[in-house]
């Protein structure tokens, strides 16, 4: 079974299609979805709560601003599923293309899998800002980590659960990303890549993720690389 982790803050021009696109995608294993909204300032937790959901659903309401880092440790406290799964509430990543990733995952097998947007090269709707910026940290992320990723940024991340939990997560900011590449590598974690459509939208959009988070990100990869931390037994 798998859980579905949705942070969400301000998503609510386009939350209502993105709820009924996600609610009813039919998935090779059952699922649940936790969604936390981290104190959204618009109708999205209004949204969220009135819609008539088919799958079984938790709704976190953060009453401070966090981040989605804390969003989505916040929903693991909360996983009961053996998988789990970061979806971001937005329309950039396409539901129906989590089976890729369900279709990878091996149970003999100590992986996890993402969905890299970059395995057959550059999205044509994608800025070259953006995706310079995605290939230079996945580029130095190898170099440092030893690994062969594509995009070590993307949002589609299938993790077991039980691995989560060994490498203890601490990032409150979209620094969650490279911090949950690093700590599953560094913990004996590998990672599989599947192809899977992106269709990126801009700052007017509601893109959030802004110039100063692909800093933060790079100070990441060589921090947790060289940084000691807790892995828990399993």
């Amino acid at each position: 079974m798998l859980t579905i982790v949705v942070p969400i803050y301000n998503e609510a021009p386009h939350l209502l299609p993105f709820l009924v696109r996600l609610d009813g995608v039919e998935l090779k294993i059952p699922k649940q979805i936790i969604f936390v909204d981290d104190a959204s300032l618009d109708a999205s937790l209004s949204i969220l709560k009135n819609f008539s959901f088919q799958t079984p659903v938790k709704i976190i309401e953060n009453p401070i601003n966090r981040g989605k880092g804390y969003a989505i440790r916040l929903a693991l406290q909360k996983v009961e599923t053996p998988l789990v799964l970061i979806q971001d509430a937005d329309m950039e990543y396409n539901p129906n293309e989590i089976n890729f990733l369900i279709g990878a995952m091996r149970a003999d097998m100590p992986y996890a899998v993402f969905g890299s947007r970059y395995l057959k090269g550059r999205n044509p709707n994608e800025s070259r800002i953006h995706f310079f910026a995605n290939f230079f940290l996945t580029f130095i992320f190898n170099f440092v980590y030893r690994t062969r990723l594509t995009d070590m940024e993307t949002c589609y991340k299938l993790v077991r659960h039980a691995d989560l939990q060994r490498i203890c997560l601490t990032r409150d900011d979209f620094g969650i990303e490279p911090e949950i590449s690093a700590k599953l590598t560094r913990s004996g974690v590998k990672i599989l890549e599947v192809s899977i459509s992106y269709r990126a939208r801009n700052i007017a959009d509601g893109k959030k993720i802004r110039w100063w988070d692909g800093i933060i990100a790079l100070w990441l990869i060589f921090y947790f690389r060289y940084k000691s931390f807790r892995i828990a037994k399993p």
